[in-house]
């Protein structure tokens, strides 16, 4: 909806619906391949992004190497109870990824818009548990990102999930309650 509302029909979108047995990591990478445009980023099952986040955003990609922007961590949803986690900064000027007692931290994710070669010049392998990481300080010890520009507010939601049940996770009525609550009251420009 956000694509067709922005008129920007040239953003391609290459979607995993289940997976094929090899692991995260190397499934990124063939979609980094595969892809076509200028930039890259992924949006994973437990994000949701702001309303207003295509609107926002694309008017950015102007050949900029990378988005910048924060996140909200939601770090229990799946009981009776939802906990908002830490604060999360995702920017270049992080210079890499750690936390402190109220914030992660992180230089670059595959969640930010990046230049697709850029992105490319290192790749994204290896297990589910950290193959984000080990690509981001690859890129971040290149120094082959110049540019930013960072979005000072919220841009995407992240629903943590210690235990993942995909198959119910999806539907499980806290979360969407939440996803509810989070659209009603995000305020956005269209």
């Amino acid at each position: 909806r956000q694509i067709h509302a922005a008129h920007c029909e040239e953003i391609v979108r290459i979607t995993l619906r289940e997976s094929d047995g090899s692991n995260l990591g190397d499934q990124r990478q063939k979609f980094k391949q595969d892809s076509t445009g200028a930039y890259i980023h992924f949006f994973d099952d437990d994000d949701l992004p702001a309303p207003d986040y295509i609107e926002t955003i694309f008017p950015l990609l102007d050949g900029v190497d990378h988005i910048g922007f924060r996140v909200q961590h939601y770090d229990s949803w799946t009981g009776q109870e939802t906990t908002v986690g830490k604060n999360v900064i995702h920017s270049k000027s992080c210079g890499k990824w750690y936390e402190d007692s109220n914030t992660y931290y992180r230089h670059f994710t595959t969640s930010n818009p990046m230049k697709r070669e850029i992105s490319l010049s290192h790749e994204i392998e290896g297990p589910n548990d950290g193959e984000d990481f080990r690509w981001a300080n690859r890129i971040g010890d290149s120094g082959i990102v110049q540019t930013e520009y960072f979005i000072d507010r919220v841009m995407v939601h992240y629903f943590d999930r210690h235990k993942r049940n995909d198959y119910v996770d999806w539907c499980n009525p806290t979360r969407l309650e939440l996803i509810d609550l989070i659209l009603r009251n995000t305020p956005c420009s269209t």
